[in-house]
């Protein structure tokens, strides 16, 4: 009875003690290094955030707007112009963020102060510590993305410089609008730059998409940094738009008074030229004027000029680009809209019959219509 009472002990008590070896053998993780750093910078930006007034909002779009005036970039804010530093709390942005103003544009600037903001985010530990910085301060824009995690470092920073001083320019003046790559793992260095930022995102179309349309859209600022111009959408899109022979016979007639003896008729046919908008430039950049007056030929060619965002040979491969031609569809002109839908659709191969255009709507579009190997 004993020797049977010990055998029923030992098989009760084998598993228990297999199962103690087993959680014994299995080693502890430890954090590593770069883990306890970034829980100790969480934990410092968190303390120093603690103590700045808050500001809170639905969504950082309704204090911050990153815009394009006259193909440059620049950011307004909705707050005023304040001494202390805040902390801006959001639902739609991770981590902390800050804000700091640097003094009032002008006594009647709509634009709001000059201001930056600064994004530390730290939750995750896949990301690492990620920083976004947003600045303008008197003409001059920046936009950044630093991260650090166990793989490496990486940086995109988009530069605006402020325009030159034109009583003493730089003797050897930088292309004002730069876009600079970094990465450490694997190694990448990429500088490029352009006269202004419409003419950046022609000529490196897949290095904005791939670099700074990320950025844009973690501070949901896509639709009004990439927003691009009516002008610029039809000189894309409407390169093979006829405008009506109502419209065309109206225009033909306009031109012939910018031969007038008159400056001020002159002066009033151009004027009227320009309430036409794009179709004005479409049609004036399609006429043989070899039958005009001289005063006509040079009327005709400010005209052109001056609505011209871009030379006719980088208009072309952007009317190929999908993600340009969805930003187009953020335009309120009812024809431009459906020459892009047309676009696309030849573009895509696909038939897009699409009734609202709203934000989401627009959203789900691109994320349908831009392959996952493109940037």
């Amino acid at each position: 009875m004993k020797l049977l009472t010990g055998l029923i002990a030992i098989l009760l008590l084998a598993p228990l003690a297999a199962g103690q070896t087993s959680q014994a053998s299995v080693p502890q993780t430890q954090p590593s290094a770069f883990e306890i750093e970034r829980l100790s910078e969480l934990k410092r930006v968190e303390a120093e955030a603690s103590t700045l007034a808050v500001v809170r909002e639905d969504s950082l779009s309704k204090i911050v707007k990153i815009v394009v005036e006259n193909d440059m970039l620049d950011a307004q804010t909705t707050l005023p112009q304040r001494d202390d530093e805040v902390r801006i709390e959001l639902p739609d942005v991770k981590g902390v963020t800050r804000m700091k103003f640097f003094g009032r544009r002008g006594p009647d600037d709509t634009r709001g102060p000059f201001f930056q903001v600064i994004n530390y985010n730290m939750t995750d530990p896949n990301i690492g510590q990620a920083y976004i910085h947003l600045a303008a301060y008197a003409g001059r824009f920046a936009l950044s993305r630093d991260s650090e995690s166990e793989q490496g470092t990486r940086s995109v920073q988009l530069i605006q410089d402020a325009p030159p001083n034109p009583i003493d320019p730089p003797a050897t003046p930088e292309l004002p609008v730069r876009l600079i790559v970094s990465n450490e793992n694997p190694h990448l260095r990429i500088r490029l730059a352009a006269t202004d930022f419409i003419s950046l995102r022609a000529q490196h179309p897949d290095e904005i998409d791939q670099y700074v349309r990320p950025i844009a859209r973690e501070l949901h600022q896509e639709r009004t940094m990439f927003a691009l111009p009516r002008s610029l959408g039809w000189q894309i899109v409407g390169m093979d738009y006829t405008p009506d022979e109502v419209t065309a016979a109206r225009i033909l007639k306009i031109i012939t008074r910018l031969d007038a003896d008159d400056f001020h008729e002159r002066q009033q046919a151009v004027e009227e030229l320009k309430r036409f908008g794009p179709l004005a430039q479409l049609s004036l950049a399609r006429l043989d004027t070899s039958k005009f007056t001289l005063q006509q030929k040079s009327e005709i060619s400010a005209l052109i000029e001056e609505s011209s965002h871009l030379p006719a040979e980088e208009l072309r491969p952007l009317a190929s680009n999908r993600n340009l031609l969805v930003d187009l569809l953020y335009t309120d002109d009812p024809e431009l809209r459906r020459l892009v839908i047309e676009r696309l659709n030849v573009v895509t191969g696909r038939k897009i019959a699409i009734d609202e255009l709203d934000d989401k709507t627009i959203d789900q579009l691109r994320r349908e219509v831009i392959p996952a190997t493109q940037p």
